[in-house]
């Protein structure tokens, strides 16, 4: 009996030990969700900033969708100086999100947090591959409401950005204003 108890207590010891990192959720599982938008970066019909509503969950580097809202047509170019282009690109419908205004997303994402598995897998709007540093997308077949578009570049890296499209609408400025309202 004395020779059970030492096998007992390594049982013991081995049994309450584990991968502490799979029984630890992350903690910003919800906040890194792909579906949702917790604000846009607005821009007008140059691409110039306007502003920002919400806390945008965005990694977009140096690509822009504008103008952001959009009505029927929308631009995107790469700005940056390394000769990198948009190799393909994905747009999805998500959700507005008002829950995360304190996370600071500029530390919490980078191009590695998603995976393009991940984002072809979803249900897809609109896809294309276009190997181009810019281009226009007609938006006229979307359902007014929010996106979120994913950049493959050249190099292999992801980025994403989140907009606003409403092609039944007809005037950028009130659409723009009325999207404020949201967040």
């Amino acid at each position: 009996m004395k020779n059970l108890y030492p096998l007992l207590l390594l049982v013991l010891i081995f049994g309450s030990c584990g991968d502490d990192e799979a029984m630890t959720p992350d903690p910003y599982e919800a906040e890194l969700q792909l579906e949702i938008v917790t604000g846009i970066n607005v821009r007008d019909t140059n691409g110039s900033p306007i502003g920002s509503y919400g806390n945008p969950n965005v990694f977009s580097g140096e690509v822009d969708f504008y103008p952001n809202p959009a009505i029927g047509q929308a631009n995107v170019i790469y700005f940056g100086g390394s000769g990198l282009s948009v190799k393909q690109y994905w747009i999805f419908s998500a959700t507005k999100n008002t829950e995360y205004p304190d996370i600071d997303y500029n530390i919490l994402l980078d191009n590695a947090t998603y995976s393009p598995d991940e984002v072809a897998a979803l249900t897809v709007v609109q896809t294309n591959t276009v190997n181009l540093g810019n281009f226009a997308l007609n938006v006229d077949n979307f359902t007014p409401g929010y996106y979120r578009i994913f950049y493959l570049m050249s190099d292999n890296t992801l980025l994403w950005d989140n907009i606003y499209v409403d092609p039944t609408a007809t005037d950028l400025s009130l659409l723009t204003s009325e999207r404020s309202d949201d967040f």
